[in-house]
């Protein structure tokens, strides 16, 4: 009885630890990094707007480009995708209670191997794809 205890316990404990971690993104993850941003921070004038740092330490520089911003709703669809997300037969999106992943306004999500980022606004249904800059800053010139 004893062990049987223990096994609940231990099963309990490492089914928390193991659901609970989050995921570990690094210059070559294809996952999505959640941030918040303000709207007012968001820039479409083609300078670096946001910087931060992957899990690994690796810095990178959100900006906008003309071709990223033209291509905005295929980058939304794969973030959806890549969230559990589907489209229905009646044109909306739909998925798994268990599996989806929510988007949250006034955050941008960062992949890094797709070197970009969908920020979504506050209050609106809208949405912005913008280039990601992996590595040390240099001079981007656009």
């Amino acid at each position: 009885m004893k062990n049987f205890i223990s096994a609940i316990v231990f099963s309990i404990v490492t089914l928390t630890f193991f659901n609970c971690r989050s995921i570990y993104i690094a210059k070559n993850s294809d996952k999505w990094k959640k941030f918040e941003l303000r709207p007012s921070q968001v820039l479409l004038s083609g300078n670096t707007f946001f910087t931060s740092r992957l899990d690994d330490n690796t810095p990178f520089y959100v900006f906008y480009d003309k071709v990223v911003f033209d291509d905005q709703k295929f980058y939304y669809t794969t973030l959806m995708d890549d969230f559990g997300w589907y489209r229905n037969s009646t044109g909306n999106w739909s998925g798994d209670a268990y599996t989806v992943r929510q988007t949250k306004e006034g955050h941008i999500y960062v992949n890094p191997r797709r070197k970009v980022a969908v920020y979504f606004y506050s209050g609106t249904n809208d949405y912005r794809a913008f280039k990601v800059r992996i590595g040390a800053k240099k001079n981007i010139v656009q």
